[in-house]
């Protein structure tokens, strides 16, 4: 049996698996999932618009635009009209929700504490890292680009 060689782009794929897992771990009992999470701890830095947290987020608009309905109707964003253009919005967080979710980051930070525990005992530089996935993302986006 011929065997497929595993790829940069498997490699990704199991990277998201394999950090969903320590997410979902770091969560357990809050009730949120790691991509609410996520989500949530993007929507900090606002106010921005719906397209502002799909490119911020890298998801498509239409995914984005789900995220804020469903936190819409839990009540935990504030919409205004954007000044700079009448048609869209601002979206930022209920001060209710900034308070919830930096209660949330707190307790995540004990996770990332532990990744970085874990990066420095392997010799890996934490910012070098970041960096290089930056540049993995970008790759990635100019290859979506060219299809």
């Amino acid at each position: 049996m011929e065997r497929v060689r595993i790829g940069v782009l498997f490699q990704i794929f199991r990277t998201a698996q394999v950090s969903s897992k320590l997410v979902n771990a770091a969560l357990e009992g809050t009730g949120v999932t790691g991509p609410d999470y996520a989500v949530y701890s993007y929507l900090l830095h606002g106010p921005m618009t719906l397209t502002d947290l799909a490119e911020g987020t890298g998801m498509p608009l239409t995914t984005a635009a789900g995220y804020v309905k469903r936190f819409d109707e839990r009540g935990h964003l504030d919409r205004r009209p954007n000044p700079a253009d009448g048609r869209s919005y601002l979206l930022d967080l209920t001060p209710d929700a900034r308070k919830w979710v930096l209660e949330l980051a707190k307790q995540f930070s004990e996770t990332i504490a532990l990744f970085d525990a874990v990066l420095v005992e392997e010799g890996v530089d934490s910012t070098e890292l970041v960096d290089q996935l930056g540049r993995v993302q970008d790759l990635i986006e100019k290859s979506v680009e060219t299809l």
